[in-house]
C-alpha cells in the first residue's frame, strides 16, 4: 500500500512537471515573442494607427466647471481623529483617502488601513456620488467641496459626536451637500447627502469604489455605515 502511494505521488510531480517544461513554458515564451508585434501592429493602415496612438498617448481633457459660488480655493486633506478610526477626507469631490482602525494592526504592526492607496484617479473612490447626470458626476468627482473643519484640517472626535460637513455649488445650479458624523468610540459613521440641479433634488447613489477593505473581516469587526437623507444605496 505504501509502495503504490509513492508510486502515485512520484507519478503526480512527473505530469506536474512534464506539464510546465513541454506545455506551459512554451506558450509563456510563445506570447512574449508575439506580444511586440500585437502591440504594434494597426487595425487598417498606417495613419489609422499612428492615429490609434496618439489618441491613447493623449491626457484626458479637464472638465470645465461652472463658476463657484460655495467652494474652496485649493485641494487639502481634512483628518477625523476618533479613539478607534483615523480618517482622512481629501475636498477635491469630498472622498475618503483612508480609513485606519487603531485598535486593529497589520502584519506590520500599524493600524490597519481599508483603503487602497494605490487607485488610479478615474477608479470611484469611498464617498463618491452617482447620479442620473453625467455632467453632474463628472463635476462631483472634482469639485473642491467647502469643509467645515475650517483652514486647521482637523476633527478630534473624543467627548461627544461631531460632523463634519462638505458642501458644493456652482453657477450652473449644482449644489451638493455631504454630512459625516462620527461617534468618539467605534466605527460608525452617518452619512446625509443632497444633491441639486437647477432647483431639483437628485437622488444619489454612494459608491465606495475598491474600498472599503475586506467586507467579511469589517462585518466580524463590528463595524458599518448608516446612510441618511436620500436613498442612497451603497455600490461596491
Amino acid at each position: 500500500m505504501e509502495k503504490r502511494l509513492l508510486v502515485a505521488i512520484f507519478l503526480s510531480f512527473l505530469v506536474l512537471y512534464a506539464y510546465q517544461v513541454f506545455v506551459q513554458k512554451p506558450a509563456m515564451e510563445k506570447a512574449k515573442r508575439e506580444a511586440p508585434v500585437a502591440a504594434v501592429a494597426p487595425t487598417s493602415g498606417t495613419a489609422s494607427g499612428a492615429a490609434q496612438a496618439a489618441t491613447a498617448a493623449a491626457p484626458a481633457a479637464p472638465i470645465a466647471l461652472a463658476a463657484p459660488l460655495v467652494a474652496d480655493k485649493e485641494e487639502r486633506d481634512i483628518v477625523v481623529e476618533t479613539r478607534t478610526v483615523r480618517a482622512v477626507f481629501t475636498n477635491r469631490g469630498a472622498r475618503l483617502k483612508s480609513w485606519q482602525l487603531k485598535t486593529y494592526l497589520d502584519l506590520q504592526k500599524k493600524p490597519q488601513e481599508l483603503v487602497a492607496a494605490y487607485m488610479p484617479d478615474y477608479r470611484a473612490r469611498p464617498f463618491d456620488l452617482k447620479v442620473d447626470d453625467e455632467a453632474a458626476n463628472a463635476a462631483l468627482k472634482v469639485a473642491l467641496f467647502k469643509a467645515s473643519a475650517g483652514d486647521a484640517g482637523r476633527v478630534n472626535v473624543s467627548s461627544g459626536a461631531e460632523t463634519l460637513t462638505f458642501e458644493y455649488k456652482d453657477a450652473s445650479g449644482l449644489s451638493a451637500r455631504k454630512a459625516f458624523t462620527f461617534e468618539p468610540t467605534g466605527f460608525i459613521v452617518r452619512v446625509a447627502v443632497d444633491v441639486e440641479a437647477g432647483g431639483k433634488a437628485l437622488n444619489p447613489t454612494v459608491l465606495w469604489g475598491l474600498g472599503l477593505g475586506d467586507q467579511d473581516r469589517m462585518l466580524k469587526m463590528g463595524r458599518r455605515f448608516t446612510i441618511l437623507g436620500h436613498h442612497c444605496p451603497p455600490v461596491f
